[in-house]
This record gives structure tokens, sequence and C-alpha cells, in this order.
């Protein structure tokens, strides 16, 4: 039997390290064996390089904790086997030049030997240790900084230490003595996590990762765990308790008599599953679920369904079957917000009697209770925060078709033990699809919904409904009105907190407005006014007129008065249509929509789109880690913007941020262009702009300058979506491109779905993530081996 040096056998294994190989014996990919076991030496790495040299990056900081930034030291590492004894296996010293943030950047076993030989190092004798000493002068006089276990060695350097041995006839002495290095047992256990399910094939797979396609557009719609949720058609779905390879349920059809008050021509929009337990006063969810049906009219269905609630029992006993029926679920409005009646200015209405009839409806109607025993919702709920009772309103929704959903989202869906959020995305170009831009957050199974922050809009034709005045009664006093154009005050680099957020031009007095299909206003003067401009009306008297439903006379630069503001559509040079202004009215911060919602470890990025002054970077903080503490979807929470200018990063499909010394920032960008992005030649007028498709890295602090972030992969798509899912970066392009990296981005695994339209391939929609960490998105379903 020929003999081998283990430091040939497997040389396309220099990324693995050491935690990669008992994860992967412990889910079957490496199998232990006498004849392949000698395999796993070679999965092995920490940045090792050709000449066998170990990269190694520190930051350097004075006594006060500041960074020592370019200036010449010296540096001593010493590698220990035995801190007890201060056993020194080797030692050398190295002079480096710190950059601007005090960082240095050297290789072990290039510098200046002082004690031992690097090359005779025997990586697999013991456990090790770094231990880093600085002068900052530049001299010999070390301080000690700092020592660190070893965690993992690489494999180059550890397979150049190894014998040579007979694989095929391995002692089981030599194996027990492996497997005690490693600390490995001597037998795994295998986990099949290969997809069975015929509606799926596999597409795409490397060494680590493997890719399944669905084979049609219908296909699996949500998973949380081993409930699955497989569409069956526009209007049909079906339920699974044990696992996407599992059976699945009857078929469940979109019909009035499965879901009570289904609007007429309703379809399936998205189906989510969301944790939660029936009558639970723990502050996670520790077993069950629900699932959320949201339709193309925007209403929300869920099922287990709440019943007559007990003492003890506010959720009421489940029956039999409730896994199959459907009650209509409820969504709160901001405590500023209010709905729109044809006859009441008291809270929760706002008095507007010029809007179709449609807007008038509520959905679920008030108190109606579906047969459950449950009661229904009122107009309003209330609740105690913070010592004060606080009041929400229903949701107000200007329109119900699928351009125009106020519950449409892209890659803004998250759920997590606290709270399971969703961010609206709606092309927000055109009064037909122009909706609310909100971020929904419930934490009861998606039963109730708390609108809990809105950004406004300054597109020219997102347009609420057109003001219908023919029926009211009563005439305008000529000149009793005046109107004002209000300016958004946006914050930029050259004042990152505004103080005031809204400015106004002058006041211009109102001739008449007319009564007819289309409310007309017409001003005394040429107003100067655009299409799509936001204007404010005030009175000019204190005589009460049918009209003055249209006044907001409290408007200041601060906020929105009383919340009435209205959108124009230009007639001529002194006429003007009125429509309904339907985003929030008490923010400068203006959306397109929300591209996409990322989970941390301790809240979430909201980001939109499209670029400044339309992209923003939100964080919320919810603090997962204190697993006692409640939270409740109607509770005080703190939405802080972190960007502010006009050159810094813009229009993220998805960020995410590393809680690292400096709050690092990735995100996947949705534009080709960014500002400062542009190049020039020495000698030359040109400019070459380069492209910023790609997914970029950088400080939170250097949100504000896009030229501060890198690029660590180059996309050839704009981008759909981009997430950090259980350590897996994935990334999806417009036209099927599909990107994953496993090591925090430091390489890539890329794929080109195969295309066969732009639906199957663009993939926009997080599905969830089954019990063996497998990845679920629009047709995809993505896992490592």
């Amino acid at each position: 039997m020929k003999k081998t040096n283990i430091g040939n056998i497997l040389s396309d294994y220099e990324q693995e390290t050491l935690s990669e190989i008992v994860r992967k014996i412990k889910t079957g990919f490496i199998w232990i064996k006498k004849c392949t076991f000698i395999i796993i030496l070679l999965f092995f790495n920490l940045t090792c390089y050709a000449n066998d040299a170990i990269n190694y990056q520190a930051v350097i900081r004075n006594t006060n904790g500041a960074p020592v930034a370019n200036m010449l030291i010296s540096v001593q590492i010493t590698l220990l086997n035995d801190l007890v004894n201060e056993n020194v296996v080797y030692q050398e010293t190295h002079q480096v030049t710190t950059n601007d943030l005090g960082m240095i950047n050297l290789k072990i076993g290039m510098g200046t030997a002082t004690a031992g030989v690097f090359d005779q190092i025997n990586w697999g004798a013991s456990t090790f240790y770094v231990r880093t000493a600085v002068d900052l002068t530049g001299g010999t006089n070390f301080e000690v900084i700092g020592t660190s276990q070893l965690l993992s060695v690489p494999y180059a350097l550890y397979a150049k230490k190894a014998k040579e041995l007979d694989i095929a006839n391995l002692t089981d002495t030599q194996i027990s003595d492996l497997v005690s290095k490693l600390n490995l047992a001597d037998k795994a256990t295998v986990v099949d996590s290969k997809i069975t399910n015929t509606d799926y094939t596999p597409v795409a797979e490397t060494k680590d990762v493997i890719v399944y396609q669905a084979k049609s557009i219908f296909n699996i719609e949500a998973v949380l765990g081993k409930i699955v949720v497989k569409k069956s058609g526009g209007t049909q779905f079906q339920v699974g308790t044990d696992g996407v390879n599992g059976s699945f349920g009857p078929v469940i059809t979109l019909n009035s008599s499965t879901f009570p008050n289904l609007l007429p021509n309703s379809s399936i929009s998205n189906i989510i599953l969301l944790p939660w337990d029936r009558n639970s006063s723990l502050p996670i969810p520790s077993r069950g679920w629900r699932c959320c049906v949201i339709t193309t009219k925007g209403q929300i269905y869920h099922n287990f369904p709440n019943r007559a609630p007990s003492s003890g029992k506010p959720d009421g006993d489940a029956l039999d079957g409730d896994i199959y029926k459907w009650d209509e679920s409820v969504i709160w409005d901001l405590p500023n917000r209010r709905l729109p009646s044809k006859n009441s200015n008291d809270f929760p209405y706002t008095l507007n009697p010029c809007l179709p009839n449609s807007c008038y409806n509520l959905y679920p109607a008030v108190k109606q209770d579906n047969g459950y025993g449950n009661g229904g919702f009122d107009i309003k709920t209330t609740h105690l925060i913070e010592g004060e009772s606080v009041s929400f309103p229903r949701f107000y929704m200007p329109k119900r078709n699928l351009d125009s959903s106020p519950i449409a989202y892209m890659s803004g869906f998250e759920t997590s033990d606290k709270i399971q959020i969703i961010g609206i995305y709606n092309s927000n170009t055109t009064p037909e699809n122009a909706s609310r831009i909100c971020v929904f957050i419930t934490t009861d199974g998606g039963r109730q919904w708390f609108n809990k922050y809105e950004f406004a809009n300054n597109n020219t034709l997102s347009l609420g409904n057109i003001l219908n005045s023919k029926n009211l009664r009563g005439e305008y006093t000529g000149n009793s009105f005046s109107a004002m154009k209000r300016n958004f005050i946006y914050p930029s680099s050259f004042n990152k907190e505004p103080s005031e957020l809204f400015s106004y031009s002058n006041e211009i007095k109102i001739q008449s407005i007319s009564k007819s299909d289309t409310l007309i206003v017409t001003t005394v003067i040429p107003h100067n006014l655009n299409s799509g401009d936001i204007i404010v009306i005030k009175k000019n008297d204190n005589s009460p007129s049918v009209f003055d439903f249209l006044v907001n006379d409290n408007i200041n630069t601060k906020n929105g008065g009383n919340g009435k503001l209205w959108k124009i559509l230009v007639k001529n040079p002194y006429q003007f249509a009125l429509t309904e202004y339907i985003f929030n009215p008490n923010t400068n911060l203006v959306a397109r929509h929300i591209h996409g919602i990322n989970k941390l470890k301790d809240g979430f990025i909201i980001s939109t789109g499209e670029e400044y002054p339309q992209s923003w970077f939100i964080y919320l903080q919810i603090i997962g880690t204190d697993v006692w503490t409640i939270v409740n979807a109607w509770d005080n929470m703190n939405f802080i913007r972190l960007n502010s200018s006009e050159k810094g990063i813009q229009r993220s499909i998805g960020t995410f941020m590393i809680d690292d010394e400096f709050q690092t920032l990735v995100y996947g960008s949705d534009t080709s262009f960014t500002p400062d992005s542009s190049f020039t030649i020495e000698g030359r007028s040109i400019k070459i702009y380069r492209g910023s498709n790609g997914i970029f890295k950088g400080n939170l602090a250097d949100i504000d300058d896009f030229s501060k972030f890198t690029c660590i992969y180059e996309t050839s798509q704009s981008a759909y979506f981009f997430k950090n899912i259980n350590d897996i970066w994935i990334f999806t392009g417009q036209q099927g491109e599909l990107a994953i990296s496993i090591d925090k981005g430091v390489s890539w695994r890329e794929f080109l779905i195969p295309f066969t339209d732009i639906n199957k391939t663009s993939q926009k929609f997080y599905k969830g993530i089954d019990e063996l960490g497998r990845i679920y998105l629009d047709q995809l379903i993505i896992y490592r081996k």
C-alpha cells in the first residue's frame, strides 16, 4: 500500500476550519471511517498563505482607549502552549505602521524570530495561545496588551507537520489519538437534509451548499420549522405539519364561506407563518404557531381563532379542527392618525365627506364576531403604556387592490422570538398604486397588527382619492381660505438634525371651491404649483363653512397639525384638483417604499428606496437576549434614523450590522450609480462613473460617506434580496443571479438560476426556515451540507 503525506491530499479545502469539520461530521457531510478519517486533518484554516504564515490583525490603542494612528511601532508575537507555566513555543518581532484607525496587519511566521522555529511547531500536539506585546516607540521595551487562544490552525501548517501514514491501515490507537486531539466522537450522527419533495429539483451544488428550485410557480409559500404551507393556486393552499418532505392536509380555498367577510375577487397575495402560543404568559412562544393569509384586497386572516375568553384564558379554549378555521385580523393605526367619516370629527374620526363610499367601510366590521365567541374588534383599542392610556384607531386603507395594498411587501418580512414585522413595498408611482408606507408589528401570531412607523412621500403621482364635492350642502365664501405649499426639510450633510422639519410658501387666497365630481380650487392669483405638490389650507376668518373639513389651522414647521394635508393635480395656472395626502403628515422622512428589513441579534434595520432623499436606514432595537422581557406590539418602540447625507450609502435592498468594534454595516445595493462614484483622469475633463451594483461593507460611523465603503462582492445585477440568515449571506439579483457566502463575505458561491421567466428567477420573498436550517425563498431552497 502506498504511503501518502497528509499535507498533499486535499488542497481544495484550504478555507475550512476545524469548527466546520466538527459541524460537517455531526451533520453527516463527513463520514468517519478508517480509510477516510485522515481527511479531517486537512479541513483546517486560519487565513494561511502559501508561505505558511498566519494573517494577524489587531487595533492598537493608548491608555486612554484612543486608536494609535499612523505610527511606526514594534510588535512582539509569542506563541505559548501552556499559560500556567508560560511555556513559549515560538516568539518573533515585527515593525509595522498603524493605519488611520490604529489597525495593524502582519503575518505570524514572517517576523524576526527570537525564540523557537516556526516551521517546526507541532500544531496538533496541544492548545496554542497568542500573546501580543507592543512598544509604541518602535523599540524593544515591549508591554503585553493581550493573550487569546488560537481557536483554529491553518491546515497547511498542521499538515506540514503531519506524519506519513498508511491511510488504509490506520490502527485503532491512531484513530483514537486523532479523535481525542480533535475532540470528536468516533462515530457521527448523520442528518439527512436531502429534499425529496417532487415539486423541487436540485439546480446548483458546491462542496458546502445545495440549491433546489421549484418546478412551477406554485410551491412552498411559508415555512416555520416543520410547519409548511404549499400554495397550489391563486386561491388555494395546503398546510403540512411534518416538514417539506412530509404530507399535506386538505386543499383550503380562499372563499367567503371559509374566510368570513372576504371581499369579492380576492386572491392570495402572501402567506406567512408566525410563532404563537394560545393563552401563554411567557415572553416568547415555545411551540405554537399561526398561519396568516394576506389577500390582494388588503385583508389578513389567521387560523386557530380566538374563542370566548375565560379566567386565565384570554384566547379561549381551542377546538378540534381550529387549524382549518379562519378569522379576520385587525390593523391598528398610529395614535395620532384618524379614520375618515362622512359626519363626525371626533376621535377616532376626521371629517371628510368627499371620498368614495368604500373608504368608510371597515374590515373587519366593528365588533363583528364571526361565530367564535371572541366579540370581534372595536373601532379603537386602548392600552396602558408607561403609565399613560393610549388609544389606537383602526388603520385607514384609501384603496384596496393588489397594487395599492398596504400589506404588500418584498424582502421586508422578518420574524423573531419577540416580534414579527412587515415593511410595505408598493410602486407608489401612479394614483392607482399609491399606498401608505408603514412598518407593521404583531406579537399575537398575526391576529392584531399595529402600524408602528410610517414614512412621508414626495412622489409626484402618489395620490390618494380625488375629492368629490358634488353632494355638499352650502357654498364657499370667496377669499375666506388660503393655500400654502408645504416643503420638506430633509436631513443632509449640512444639517443632520434639522430642528424644523417643514417650510411653507406664501399664502395664496382661494377665490372659489367647486361642488362637482372633482373638487376644483381656483386661486386669486397664479398659484405657481405643480401636480403632486403638497398644500395646506387655512382659514382667513371665523365664519363657519361647509368646506371647513379642508382646513388645518394648527399646521407648523414641526408636525402636521390636525393631519389635513392635500396633494394637487394642476388644471391650469389658476386651478387645481384636491386629492388625499395619505402618508404620514408628521415626518420629514420621505420614501417610495420599504425595500427590506433585516434581523439583527438585538433588533432590525429597515432599508427604504429609492435614492436620497428617499433612502433611509432605520434601526429598531428589540433586546432579544433578554428572554424574560415581554414585548407587546402596542409598546413604545425606538426607531432610530442612522443616515443623514446625500453623499452616504443609498438604496439598500437589505442591510445588517455586525456587533464588532466598528459596528460594521453590510448592505446590498439596488442602484447602478451612487454619489461620489465618479473618477477622473489627470489632465482630462472627463468623468468615469463606476456602477455601484454589489454588496458593500463599511463602518457605521461612515454611513454618510459612500466613498469609505468597500465592495466585497461585485454583482452583475441590481439586488432584489439580501439577508443574513443563520450566518448564511444570501444575495439575489433581478434576473436570476444568486450569490451565497458562508464565511461572512470572505468568499462567495455564485450561481445563475435557470431562466424561465422573471417571476421564476427573481427571488424577492423570504418564506422562512425549517427544522434543519434550510432556507426558503420564492422558488428556492438553500442549505449548507
